[in-house]
C-alpha cells in the first residue's frame, strides 16, 4: 500500500474550500474524495476547536487522578488535625476546671480491680435437676417446687413464719 502524503490532502482540501474559482474548487474536490476513497481513510470534520487526542486524554485522566489524591490527603490531614484539636481543647477544659485526668481514672480502675482480685469471687454452683423438695441440712431451709400449671417456688426455713412464694411466669 503505498504511502499517503498528508500535505498533498491538506492543500487539495484547502484548494477545494477556498477556491473562488468553482471548476478548479470541485476538481480538487473530487481528486480529495478519491484519495480518501484509495486509501481508505475516514475523515471528521468539525467546527471551531480539534477533538482532543488520545495523549490530552491521557494527560487530563493522569491529572484528574492525581488531583483527587491530594484533595484525599488534605481532607485526611484536616481530619487528624481537627481531632488533635479536639483532644487539645478537651484536655485544656480539663487543665482548667482541674478535673479528673486521664491518670487520675486509670488509677482508680486499677485500684478497683485489684481490690476486686482480692476478694472472695463468687462461685458458681453446678447445675442440678430440680427435684420437688430439697432439703438443705446446713440451713434447715427446704426448696419446694410446685410442678403444677403455675411455677411457683417454696423456701422455708422450717417454721410457718419465714416462707417465701416466688411466682414466675413465661417460664
Amino acid at each position: 500500500m503505498k504511502e499517503i502524503n498528508l500535505d498533498k490532502l491538506q492543500k487539495l482540501w484547502n484548494h477545494a474550500t477556498k477556491n473562488a474559482n468553482e471548476h478548479e474548487a470541485s476538481t480538487a474536490a473530487l481528486m480529495f474524495t478519491k484519495m480518501i476513497a484509495k486509501h481508505g481513510l475516514k475523515v471528521h470534520l468539525y467546527s471551531g476547536q480539534s477533538p482532543a487526542t488520545e495523549q490530552q486524554i491521557r494527560e487530563a485522566i493522569d491529572e484528574a487522578y492525581i488531583k483527587g489524591q491530594m484533595e484525599a490527603k488534605e481532607t485526611y490531614q484536616r481530619i487528624l488535625e481537627r481531632r488533635q484539636n479536639e483532644f487539645y481543647n478537651e484536655g485544656f477544659r480539663d487543665g482548667q476546671s482541674n478535673s479528673y485526668t486521664k491518670e487520675d481514672i486509670n488509677r482508680a480502675y486499677e485500684k478497683g480491680y485489684h481490690q476486686g482480685q482480692k476478694e472472695v469471687s463468687i462461685q458458681k454452683a453446678p447445675p442440678t435437676p430440680l427435684a420437688s423438695h430439697i432439703a438443705y441440712p446446713d440451713t434447715g431451709n427446704v426448696l419446694v417446687s410446685n410442678s403444677g400449671t403455675t411455677n411457683q417456688l417454696f423456701i422455708q426455713n422450717g417454721t410457718a413464719s419465714a416462707s417465701f412464694t416466688i411466682k414466675c411466669s413465661g417460664l
